[in-house]
């Protein structure tokens, strides 16, 4: 993606702007640490260290995954974890109606959570309770819907699958993405 440099506007790829991703999510997060709030808690990076379990890493969820169907498109991106931190942005376009949705996963303590704000509402958390080489799944059992959230890839895929139930019956929504270059 880039701007025209004739508007006065100096180019920027898409990779540059990913870059600045996570201070532009820490600039205007309502969860972001101030120099006036208690120290921040130090996180390990459990995600991608070398001494840490193979299955432990999630940065396979790292990219651009994209999937269009006629007007429609679902697009979500991970950004590969560093220090314990993986960010991701969801949007979804449906009937042209936009969504979007403020993601990120860390290491709190002994444990890895997953933090959805949709809409860049008050954060959602979700405790990891299973992982593979490929696939995880978080859940917070205080929850009807989405109860769980469930990534997994295969043959070059990525799926997102959250469940739960609505007004007693289970219900479940998914998404599948390629994986995009851009």
């Amino acid at each position: 993606m880039y701007i025209s440099l004739s508007s006065g506007i100096a180019a920027i790829r898409l990779r540059e702007i990913l870059r600045i991703f996570p201070i532009l999510v820490l600039l205007f997060s309502s969860t972001a640490y101030s120099t006036d709030s208690v120290e921040a808690p130090v996180m390990k990076n459990v995600f991608a260290d070398s001494t840490a379990d193979a299955e432990s890493s999630l940065d396979w969820m790292a990219g651009h995954w994209l999937s269009e169907s006629g007007e429609d498109m679902s697009e979500e991106l991970w950004l590969e974890s560093r220090y314990g931190l993986m960010l991701g942005i969801h949007r979804t376009i449906r009937s042209g109606k936009p969504f979007f949705e403020f993601l990120r996963i860390e290491v709190r303590d002994s444990s890895v959570v997953y933090i959805a704000q949709p809409r860049g509402t008050k954060p959602t958390e979700f405790v990891l309770v299973e992982t593979g080489k490929s696939s995880v799944i978080f859940e917070n059992p205080e929850l009807d819907f989405p109860r769980r959230i469930i990534y997994q890839r295969d043959n070059g895929q990525l799926t997102a699958r959250i469940e739960g139930t609505v007004d007693g019956s289970d219900r479940r929504e998914s998404w599948i993405w390629e994986r995009t270059e851009n």
